[in-house]
């Protein structure tokens, strides 16, 4: 009788095709092996690595199981838009599991960016310089621009009851593009001092704009304050007047004292000249008099 060899394991399957890939899943197929070596094919495995960085980032950087099965063709998922992966499968039989294939690349469909870290802002007392960095994944498509976004924060919105009608507009309520270009820095001017404002920034390519970053905040610095309303008299008498006024907003320093200046004109319906005195109240709440106001930051 003629003598039997034992079987060994298969030859590494041929033919490994990429059929079908989109931004987060991949459809793959193959042919049975050349040799089964020496009994029939009973399974395939096939295994994934991610080479992009942020993919390894989520998956890990070591080979990965993503299918076990007597079919010749496979669909995974869970996969990142844009990023390189290598995959290899190998076949197996009652004698064990053969070598894999030479590894083949893929590379999923390509999408907006990632959402870029948190933004910065280096402050002055009317202008906030904001900076940003690259996103950790471009989606596999170059980025071609950023996009900035800011408003003042709802807490100093809520305290700008007396900012004059011309700084409104610097204090918007909702978000405002500031920002659409290449550069990643914007220097924002025409701002009130002593304010805190919100901001965020987002990227672009060819797929479209990525997520906003997390909502940052800076406070512009503080500086003089405005100046007050023109008085009313409140009281008078052959020798005092009694003047009032409502506190300015104050910049972002409390205020901490009102310098008044008088002058003493001629009699009623005179023409002669003027001379003047000038005197400081205390700021308190209910403040008296005409007045300049002051703070720590001047006046």
């Amino acid at each position: 009788a003629a003598a039997t060899t034992a079987a060994t394991v298969p030859a590494s399957p041929i033919g490994l095709t990429v059929i079908g890939v989109s931004r987060t899943s991949a459809s793959l197929t193959w042919q049975p092996p050349v040799s089964d070596g020496g009994s029939p094919v009973i399974g395939y495995q096939v295994q994934l690595q991610p080479k992009t960085k942020v993919a390894a980032a989520e998956l890990g950087s070591d080979w990965m199981i993503i299918f076990d099965g007597e079919a010749v063709a496979t669909t995974f998922s869970a996969l990142q838009a844009g990023c390189q992966y290598l995959v290899r499968v190998a076949a197996r039989n009652t004698a064990g599991q053969g070598q894999f294939c030479i590894p083949l690349q893929l590379t999923t469909a390509p999408d907006a960016p990632m959402q870029p870290p948190l933004p910065e802002g280096e402050p002055a007392a009317t202008s906030l310089l904001l900076k940003w960095v690259t996103p950790p994944h471009d989606g596999g498509a170059p980025i071609t621009g950023y996009k900035v976004e800011m408003r003042c924060s709802p807490a100093a919105n809520s305290a700008a009851g007396s900012v004059s009608p011309q700084h409104i507009l610097a204090i918007p309520e909702n978000f405002v593009n500031i920002y659409s270009g290449p550069d990643m820095c914007v220097q924002v001017t025409d701002l009130l001092p002593g304010t805190a404002y919100e901001y965020r920034a987002a990227a672009l390519n060819s797929q479209g704009a990525g997520l906003w970053s997390e909502i940052a905040t800076t406070s512009t610095l503080p500086a003089a304050p405005s100046a007050p309303a023109a008085p009313a008299v409140a009281a008078a008498t052959s020798r005092s007047l009694t003047v009032s006024w409502s506190k300015p907003y104050d910049h972002g320093s409390p205020v901490t004292s009102y310098t008044v200046n008088m002058a003493r004109l001629g009699p009623a319906g005179g023409s002669s000249g003027s001379s003047s005195t000038t005197s400081s109240v205390h700021s308190s709440s209910q403040p008296a008099g005409n007045g300049i106001m002051e703070n720590g930051h001047g006046e």
